[in-house]
């Protein structure tokens, strides 16, 4: 299937949500040379010319909320002229240029992207590869980052994704990321090229998983999953569902509100319509 054709699937009304997960090639650097030991251990910057190779986007996986199909697209399957060396050599232009217009696409028809850790990883790491090949910034989009929103509203142990899918007893991550298979793939390896493509799938599965146990646990900031659905219907703004039942009433600091609990995600959603209000607030 092409990407034209997953962005042209018919999927549910509402947002078009976008799971997404990226799998970088790792850069290389040139010996180091220092005056002493201490020089290169506390070392916590590098030059411009110190990289023999830049770290790269080597593939995506991701999959629009509604439809069965996980996709994918790796840099070398683009037309073109590909350069690969595997020590020293440059970033192949041709990888950069073709997954820079596939996460491109997919940003530009996304409402709301899911992410885990996106919003300092995989969306800064898109917009240098749009940056680079000329494209402009696509249309904007809410995030739905996991990461953030896990950090604060849980005190887990450790803040991976395979370590929240752990603890909330979910399928999730089964292997972790192995940078010399990614790099046996960026050459060319086809067996390493599939062990890729099936890590990068299982963490769009973990995403999506630890998204539906936690969409009405959580709060995304400025994401209302109910502005997206063109009618009247009162939904919830964490999944948008439109079948919610009273349970009791919000208050903010002056003013409060009716209260409804989501029946498919349990989120609380409060209506506009304010039952009280107080002139008087509490003092510093």
């Amino acid at each position: 299937m092409t990407l034209a054709d997953a962005l042209a699937r018919e999927l549910p009304a509402g947002p078009r949500v976008l799971v997404i997960d990226l799998e970088r090639l790792i850069g290389i650097l040139r010996p180091t040379k220092a005056w002493e030991p201490r020089d290169a251990k506390y070392r916590n910057y590098y030059r411009d010319d110190q990289w023999a190779r830049y770290p790269s986007t080597l593939c995506a996986s991701w999959q629009w909320l509604g439809d069965r199909t996980i996709h994918f697209a790796a840099a070398w399957e683009g037309d073109g002229d590909h350069t690969h060396n595997r020590d020293d050599g440059p970033n192949c232009v041709a990888c950069r240029e073709h997954i820079a217009a596939v996460t491109w696409g997919l940003y530009d028809a996304a409402d709301i992207v899911v992410t885990f850790n996106g919003r300092k990883a995989d969306n800064r790491w898109c917009a240098n590869d749009w940056a680079e090949a000329g494209l402009p910034a696509p249309k904007p989009w809410k995030d739905a980052d996991l990461y953030t929103a896990a950090r604060s509203r849980f005190a887990f142990e450790y803040r991976s994704l395979a370590h929240l899918c752990k603890r909330l007893e979910i399928k999730g991550k089964t292997d972790k990321y192995d940078a010399e298979r990614a790099e046996d793939a960026y050459m060319g390896d086809v067996k390493a090229q599939t062990y890729l493509r099936r890590y990068n799938g299982g963490d769009i599965v973990a995403t999506r998983e630890a998204l539906k146990r936690l969409q009405g646990n959580v709060r995304f900031p400025g994401v209302n999953w109910a502005l997206f659905f063109d009618d009247d219907a009162f939904r919830c703004s964490h999944c948008g569902h439109d079948r919610l039942d009273a349970d009791g009433q919000a208050a903010t600091g002056v003013t409060r509100y009716a209260q409804y609990r989501c029946r498919k995600c349990g989120g609380l959603t409060r209506n506009a319509s304010r039952k009280h209000s107080v002139k008087v607030r509490t003092s510093a």
